[in-house]
């Protein structure tokens, strides 16, 4: 082999060393946004808002990653109404977005039901934020927010049952009981959750 054709070879496995390891580019958790706290409110209406902002280690914000809402250690707890925001697909545990050029992502969520497990919200595989606790004012899980939830949360609110603490104040009570009026006042139905 002659010495020129070694040498581009080399720089051909050079450049193809240098391309592989741009593309390594992982979203960094320390370096990216995620309004989720540890106790999120699930409701048909979708009122509770998750906003990302995905960057990579080195700080770049991520443009058309992948970012998964995951409920499977929820499951079956938690249900996702069939219908959802556009640009978004479902699954029956995961609600699945792309970012924009800013590597942003608001996630807008149908669905109701309630654990104490983990929901995460993953970027292109990497968990961005978690929360240990989900609770909806769609106490028994029909897709609406009428008298039959008032019924369960009265139930809840005297045994203590924290599937009806909305304020995630990890207790059930007045603050409670006018969030779960709020809530069938105005989101009664939801287009989502026929």
């Amino acid at each position: 082999m002659s010495k020129f054709l070694r040498m581009a070879l080399l720089a051909a496995l050079g450049v193809l060393t240098i391309t592989t390891a741009a593309s390594a580019v992982v979203p960094d958790p320390a370096l990216s946004t995620c309004s989720l706290t540890s106790c999120y409110v699930l409701a048909p209406s979708g009122d509770s808002v998750i906003t990302v902002t995905v960057k990579d280690q080195f700080g770049v914000a991520m443009n058309a990653a992948s970012v998964v809402a995951d409920f499977s250690g929820c499951a079956p707890a938690v249900y996702l109404c069939l219908s959802q925001e556009a640009g978004f697909i479902r699954t029956a545990t995961t609600l699945t977005g792309t970012t924009n050029a800013s590597g942003q992502l608001t996630i807008k969520i149908h669905g109701g039901g309630g654990c104490a497990g983990n929901f995460r919200v993953v970027a292109s595989g990497v968990t961005l934020c978690s929360a240990q606790q989900v609770v909806s004012p769609d106490l028994n899980e029909n897709g609406s927010i009428g008298l039959p939830d008032v019924v369960i949360f009265t139930r809840d609110q005297s045994s203590g049952n924290l599937a009806a603490d909305l304020n995630c104040s990890g207790s059930v009570g007045l603050p409670d009981a006018v969030l779960l009026a709020r809530w069938q006042s105005i989101h009664p139905t939801d287009p989502h959750c026929p």
